[in-house]
C-alpha cells in the first residue's frame, strides 16, 4: 500500500445499509458474476425478514409498553415506583418502534436496507490510472536503487512495471496526487456510511493449465486490479468472503466500508456470512 493511500485510523459506525455493485459486463466473468448476484440474493432476502421480524418485536415490545403504562396510571396512587418504571418502559417502547417505523420508510419497501449502485467501466479505468501512477513512482522511490542492480533476479512481469514505474516523474506524480484526492472523495461521498459489495476479483484463479500462459495471467491481473483499484483509491478499508460459482471454484465477495470501520466491517461481514450459510 502507498503512503499516499493509507486509510484512516478514526474509528466510524456503519449505517447498516447495504449497497450492491452493478458491474458492467466486460469486467467480471460470467461465472463469477453469477455466484456473486446468487449470494448477494441470499443474503439479501434473510436481512429482509431480519428486519420484518425486528419490526414486528419491536411494535409488540411497543404494545406492551403502552399496556404496561396504562395500567400502572390506574394504580399511580397506590405505587408511585411502580408507575415510574411503566412510563420509562413506555418511552422506551415507543422510541424503538418508531425508529424502526422510520427505517422502514426510508428503505426500500422489497429489499429492506439493500440498494444497487451502477458503476461505469470508464471510472474504474481513471482509478487504475491513478493507482498505477501513483504506486508506481512510490515504488521506484523506495526500491529503484536496489532493483536497478538485481532486474534479473525479479520475475519478468514484476521487472517489467518496475521499468515503467522508472518512467514516472514527479511532476506526473503531483498530477497523479490531485487527481487521487479528488477521486477519493468521490468514493467516500458515494459510499458514505454504507457498506458496499462487490466482486473480489474478475475472474476465478487460474487453472493449473493456464498457469504458464503469461498472456492469460496479464489479463487477469489488469482486470483483478481495476476492480481492487476503488478500495485503494478510497483509503478504505475492504475485505473478501468466500464463495463459489456453480462449478465449485472459489471466488468471493469484497465488502467495501467508510474510512476508519475497520471493526465495525468485519462484525458486519460475520453477520453476513452468518446469513450466507443458514
Amino acid at each position: 500500500m502507498t503512503q499516499a493511500m493509507l486509510p484512516d485510523r478514526d474509528s466510524a459506525a456503519l449505517s447498516g445499509e447495504v449497497v450492491v455493485c452493478v458491474l458492467p459486463r466486460q469486467m467480471v466473468d460470467a461465472d463469477v458474476a453469477e455466484a456473486f448476484a446468487r449470494s448477494c440474493e441470499r443474503m439479501r432476502s434473510t436481512t429482509a425478514d431480519a428486519h420484518h421480524h425486528t419490526k414486528a418485536a419491536a411494535n409488540t415490545a411497543a404494545d406492551g409498553a403502552v399496556s404496561e403504562a396504562t395500567d400502572a396510571a390506574t394504580s399511580v396512587g397506590e405505587d408511585s415506583a411502580v408507575t415510574d418504571t411503566a412510563v420509562t418502559t413506555d418511552t422506551a417502547g415507543t422510541v424503538t418502534a418508531k425508529a424502526v417505523a422510520k427505517a422502514a420508510e426510508k428503505a426500500p419497501a422489497r429489499n429492506g436496507t439493500w440498494e444497487e449502485l451502477t458503476l461505469d467501466f470508464d471510472m474504474f479505468d481513471g482509478f487504475l490510472d491513478i493507482f498505477s501512477v501513483v504506486r508506481g513512482y512510490e515504488a521506484w522511490q523506495a526500491n529503484g536503487n536496489w532493483v536497478s542492480g538485481h532486474m534479473d533476479a525479479i520475475a519478468p512481469d514484476i521487472a517489467g512495471r518496475f521499468r515503467n514505474d522508472a518512467l514516472i516523474n514527479e511532476a506526473a506524480y503531483r498530477r497523479g496526487l490531485e487527481r487521487l484526492e479528488r477521486a477519493r472523495a468521490m468514493v467516500r461521498s458515494l459510499i458514505g456510511n454504507k457498506v458496499l459489495l462487490m466482486p473480489t476479483a474478475a475472474t476465478v484463479a487460474p487453472t493449473l493449465a493456464q498457469q504458464n500462459d503469461t498472456e492469460t495471467a496479464a489479463h487477469t491481473r489488469q482486470q483483478t486490479m481495476r476492480l481492487t483499484s476503488l478500495a485503494g483509491i478510497g483509503g478504505l478499508p475492504a475485505l473478501n468472503m468466500p464463495i463459489a460459482t456453480a462449478q465449485g471454484l472459489p471466488c468471493g465477495v469484497c465488502l467495501i466500508g467508510p474510512a476508519g470501520s475497520d471493526k465495525a466491517l468485519v462484525a458486519f461481514s460475520k453477520e453476513l456470512r452468518r446469513r450466507l450459510s443458514a
